[in-house]
């Protein structure tokens, strides 16, 4: 007898909220969020969100709302992330390009993390675009044009 979904998600010993878990235990992606949490587990919830949710957007985001994604996909993506080469925010941008018919290596190029030598020649570059926009309008503009290439919190304690 096929193991219980909720028993296959208990042994992994994932601290995660009820809905999730609830929407997890019902998805078709079960067992393939299993096979990525074992193989990557601190990235679990990245994982799952990632199953659940950031994948039907890129979906929607490239217009294709059928198609799927493969285990490949997925583990090339967070073996990248494990590898410190891309950022989490560049998950959504690189499935948005695989589900237009690029390769993950191919779409994750364009969203390699910068060196902090790069950010902040990159930071002092938008700061000088945008020298008369206030304080918080320059932070929001610098995140928002290096989001995905940096992490967050380095571009920001690089402001």
């Amino acid at each position: 007898m096929p193991e219980m979904p909720d028993k296959k998600l208990a042994r992994l010993n994932v601290d995660i909220s009820g809905e999730l878990k609830d929407q997890l235990v019902l998805s078709s992606d079960l067992d393939l969020s299993i096979k990525l949490i074992k193989k990557y587990p601190t990235q679990a919830k990245l994982i799952i969100s990632t199953i659940l949710s950031t994948q039907k957007e890129a979906k929607k985001k490239a217009g294709h709302e059928i198609g799927e994604f493969s285990e490949e996909h997925f583990d090339k993506i967070f073996n990248l992330l494990s590898e410190g080469k891309i950022a989490k925010e560049a998950i959504l941008e690189i499935l948005v390009q695989v589900a237009l018919g690029k390769k993950v290596s191919e779409a994750a190029k364009k969203f390699e993390l910068l060196s902090t030598a790069e950010l902040k020649k990159e930071i002092a570059s938008l700061k000088k675009e945008n020298k008369s926009a206030p304080e918080g309008k320059l932070k929001g503009i610098i995140i928002g044009k290096l989001r995905g290439r940096a992490k967050v919190e380095d571009i920001i304690r690089n402001i």
